[in-house]
């Protein structure tokens, strides 16, 4: 369900407001009519308040146990997260229902051609949509695929309520990644029909600066929206991110961002781009100053993690970016791997070793471990690299078995070159190494094609290093250091 401007947002917010304050009492007591709890489901589920649309659920049930919409509801959050969990939910619904319909087009995962019929009688056979509805009625059919379908159906949809602007602007955040002129084009009937509709000219902002890169555009528009409500964070937010993509001084740029803290100060994202403000004009103590000073409220706010490697870059710190780690790592894993490897592409291998490091310390990151080693290498980290390594396990490195894969013998690789960094050559390090080559390619034959040629790489490299160890060829340690010359 989409966040649908509206004018009721104080009433729906105080709303809110009650039914949390009630929570915290007796909730055999509570009592809420059928329209304002599902005014409060719509508003919790825009907000991403998942704890607010289950208890509104559970309420619901007490109070209404008949209620079809509570019911309907109830089956969207439920496909939200588990498609099996849907289908038994869709069966309390009634075959009239069509929330029951759309949901059904989806967990059968219909064909296009098949879903545009069954769309269209809908159409035929209704003569109004409820606000949710129409908006399932656009999720239906983008989510198969049929974005040009529901541009061609645009005016049959709208006849079929008196609020069109729900579906438009749904079509709007459809349209807005693949089809940004059109969602403009979509904004700017919808400002015709809304004037004072400050989210519409936010929303047409947003796709002038972020989508299309015209951020006079972008201005033009937001002077429309904050000549409504001057105060509005995602106004100001958006009209700073226009002045520093025009390259307006930041004299002009601070104050708005100045405004937001003063306003919002539970806003983090004002902070953060005058850390990354400071930080591209070389005042780099400043902006480090306003990281620390947001450490003890923000915690565990991967943009903020985001922002303080950017800042810190070379003097990242193992111990600070521990601080923003949530005690369980499946939900973030992806992320912050995604974050170091952004960081390391950019040439902060500083700033991306120290957070693959402290992940490796408070996870164990063993997939990526060789990433690890080969950003702690790249930054010059030669002792930190092979010692974290040899603290992995009391084994001695070249005592320890070896395994076939590719990640393991990459890192022992990249040990190996820490130790002649460090000035260290021996015997030992040789025989490690022939070992490292008596794994052939054949581990790896099935695997993806990424990985067979990764694994080729590596056998060139460890030829390479053992001629080197072994004094056959005179070669440098630069001429056998692939971060130096490039994998071949």
């Amino acid at each position: 369900m989409s966040n649908i401007p509206s004018g009721d947002d104080n009433s729906r917010r105080e709303l809110y407001e009650r039914f949390l304050a009630d929570l915290a009492k007796d909730r055999r007591m509570m009592f809420y009519d059928l329209d304002d709890l599902i005014e409060l489901y719509d508003y919790a589920n825009d907000s991403q308040d998942k704890y607010v649309a289950m208890e509104v659920l559970f309420c619901g049930e007490r109070l209404y146990p008949e209620s079809v919409e509570l019911a309907e509801r109830r089956a969207l959050f439920y496909f939200g997260y588990d498609e099996q969990a849907a289908v038994s939910a869709i069966k309390t619904l009634p075959d009239t229902s069509l929330i029951k319909q759309l949901l059904t087009i989806r967990l059968n995962h219909t064909a296009p051609e098949e879903a545009a019929v069954l769309l269209e009688a809908a159409l035929a056979e209704r003569s109004e949509f409820t606000d949710e509805e129409i908006i399932q009625f656009a999720e239906t059919a983008e989510a198969l695929g049929m974005y040009e379908w529901l541009l061609e159906h645009k005016q049959a949809v709208c006849s079929h309520t008196d609020y069109p602007q729900t579906f438009i602007y749904e079509l709007t955040q459809i349209a807005m990644e693949r089809d940004p002129e059109t969602a403009i084009k979509l904004l700017e009937e919808l400002t015709m029909m809304e004037p004072f509709a400050v989210d519409f000219w936010l929303t047409m902002s947003q796709i002038y600066v972020g989508y299309l890169g015209k951020p006079d555009k972008a201005l033009s528009a937001l002077e429309y929206a904050l000549a409504i409500e001057p105060d509005n964070v995602r106004g100001l937010m958006l009209k700073a991110q226009c002045f520093n993509d025009l390259n307006y001084p930041i004299e002009q740029i601070e104050p708005v961002l100045r405004d937001v803290m003063r306003r919002s100060p539970d806003v983090t994202s004002a902070p953060l781009a005058l850390a990354l403000l400071y930080s591209n004009e070389g005042r780099r103590a400043e902006s480090l100053a306003i990281i620390s000073d947001m450490l003890e409220s923000f915690v565990a706010d991967p943009q903020m993690l985001d922002v303080y490697l950017t800042v810190a870059a070379d003097d990242a710190r193992t111990e600070v970016i521990q601080r923003f780690l949530p005690p369980e790592y499946e939900a973030y894993s992806d992320d912050f791997i995604a974050m170091a490897e952004r960081h390391a592409s950019e040439g902060r291998h500083e700033a991306a070793g120290a957070l693959l490091l402290a992940l490796d310390c408070k996870y164990g990151i063993e997939d990526d471990r060789d990433l690890l080693m080969e950003e702690l290498y790249r930054a010059g980290k030669y002792a930190e690299a092979a010692a974290h390594l040899e603290s992995m396990d009391s084994t001695p490195v070249f005592e320890r078995e070896l395994t076939s894969s590719l990640t393991r013998r990459m890192e022992a690789f990249i040990y190996i070159l820490c130790l002649l960094r460090l000035g260290r050559k021996d015997d030992g390090m040789l025989e490690f190494t022939a070992r490292l080559l008596s794994f052939s390619l054949l581990d790896v034959e099935r695997d993806s094609g990424d990985n067979l040629l990764r694994g080729r790489s590596l056998i060139k490299l460890l030829i390479k290093l053992h001629a080197y160890l072994s004094g056959i060829d005179s070669l440098s340690i630069d001429e056998i250091d692939p971060f130096v010359k490039g994998l071949s």
